[in-house]
């Protein structure tokens, strides 16, 4: 009876996300011996079964993995391993199978300082008609972290930085000035020092415009709905943007620096010195200050990001994704497009032979024609999920089998993290501040729960 109850309130425990031994999930918490050995063995018997079951389900069929990892709030690395397949009646299933900006925002009353600053900013600008009000218009700003999983996130924390800039000086001279302890005190002077330079206000104005570019395409690749075909538009356009920026916007740029260091008394070096790397101003380099700022900043960034934009969107992922594309029946497949399918059948050479890709080819053909005009199912069709779903209804599946195949592969494929993404927050809730000394088999079996 004891050994029953147990089992049922773990059960109970596991699929709501709670606490088994308060806020410490320890080890060397207070539950000791034959209770916590017990108490380890349900779960991690609850993890082999819900592991069997999805390998089950899964039937030895084809499957895709996406692995990634973040800090979790103990700040130790955790990888995260999902699963994506498709089961027997069509339906995409993921899984999750296993878990193997600091000074001014650490402080309520530093964020309090920050919003009064921020206020008292806003009247003086509305005072002289520099700003105006209305509904939606100058909404409160703060600074936050930017997340290693959310890319957008570190676009707008530079866009706050510049605008709360003058009210950041302000919390930081108060800290400066007020802080009852001398580290305190020494690491707002430290950081009051560093962001009146003008390297940290150039390299704050370009790191801005190069995720502003690229911004629109990184909210694509986040959304659950992904337009591929759009997506890979906004590609070719970040990456036009981006060179055009390198061949054409240094001036401007620097004209927007140097208006942003007058209007908050930055000092500029002259441009035509010997660069110091500002260990000391007695030693000055070779480089000018325009030929460091210009080439070794500006232009290697840029050609970083363009660099990282071509290793992530090759011709062999831009190939899987346009064929993907090509496959959708969205709008009575209005994206169909023969050749990119073939393209991208070609990519899976264990599945598609010489014999295979020509039966593909003839199947293309009837398939296409019989979904366009044939079967009132095909017509509202909101994406590949749903071609899956009523293949298998239809026991069309059978009749052409390597489309079906393609379609199923297509599905697998992970085309961004935002599977990921949510099972890193699962593990926020599982592994949380109460509970940060919890240790890795423990996780581990509640987040497969």
């Amino acid at each position: 009876m004891r050994l029953n109850a147990s089992i049922d309130v773990a059960r109970f425990l596991l699929t709501s996300g709670f606490p088994f031994r308060g806020h410490d999930e320890s080890e060397g918490s207070k539950y000791k011996g034959a209770f916590l050995e017990l108490l380890n063995d349900i779960v991690e018997a609850c993890a082999k079964e819900t592991t069997k079951a999805i390998t089950e389900d899964l039937d030895g069929d084809y499957f895709g993995i996406l692995v990634d990892e973040s800090k979790d709030v103990s700040h130790k690395e955790q990888m995260a391993l999902i699963l994506r397949y498709v089961n027997k009646r069509g339906m995409v299933i993921e899984r999750f199978l296993g878990i193997v900006h600091n000074t001014i925002g650490a402080s309520f009353k530093r964020k309090d300082s920050l919003r009064q600053h921020q206020e008292d900013k806003l009247e003086e600008l509305l005072k002289f008609g520099e700003v105006h009000t209305g509904q939606g218009l100058n909404q409160e700003r703060g600074l936050q972290r930017p997340s290693d999983t959310h890319w957008g996130s570190h676009f707008k924390t530079l866009d706050n930085f510049l605008i709360l800039f003058s009210s950041i000086v302000n919390v930081l001279k108060d800290m400066k000035r007020d802080c009852p302890y001398h580290l305190d005190r020494f690491v707002a002077e430290n950081l009051l020092s560093k962001i009146h330079e003008f390297e940290f206000v150039i390299m704050l104005h370009l790191m801005f415009k190069v995720l502003l570019l690229t911004n629109e395409l990184n909210k694509v690749l986040q959304r659950k709905d992904q337009d591929i075909v759009n997506a890979m538009g906004l590609l070719d356009l970040s990456k036009k943007r981006l060179q055009m920026m390198r061949e054409d916007e240094w001036d401007s740029m620097m004209d927007e620096v140097s208006l942003f260091c007058g209007k908050h008394g930055i000092s500029i070096p002259k441009m035509n010195e010997g660069y110091y790397n500002g260990k000391s101003k007695r030693k000055r380099s070779n480089i000018s200050y325009l030929h460091h700022f210009r080439v070794e900043v500006f232009y290697a960034i840029i050609d970083l990001a363009l660099q990282e934009l071509n290793n992530r969107f090759d011709v062999v992922t831009s190939d899987l994704l346009l064929g993907m594309t090509s496959l959708s029946p969205v709008d009575s497949f209005a994206n169909f497009h023969k050749d990119r399918i073939m393209k991208l059948a070609e990519y899976y050479p264990s599945e598609f032979g010489n014999k295979e890709l020509r039966e593909h080819n003839f199947q293309l053909d009837d398939f296409i024609v019989y979904a366009q005009k044939c079967d009132s199912k095909f017509l509202n069709l909101k994406g590949i999920k749903d071609l899956a779903k009523v293949m298998i209804e239809t026991k069309l599946d059978q009749t052409w089998s390597l489309v079906y195949l393609l379609v199923k592969l297509t599905l697998i494929i992970h085309v961004a993290t935002a599977s990921v993404e949510r099972a890193f927050s699962s593990m926020k809730y599982i592994k949380n501040d109460l509970r940060n000394r919890m240790d890795e088999d423990l996780l581990n079996g509640c987040l497969v729960c």
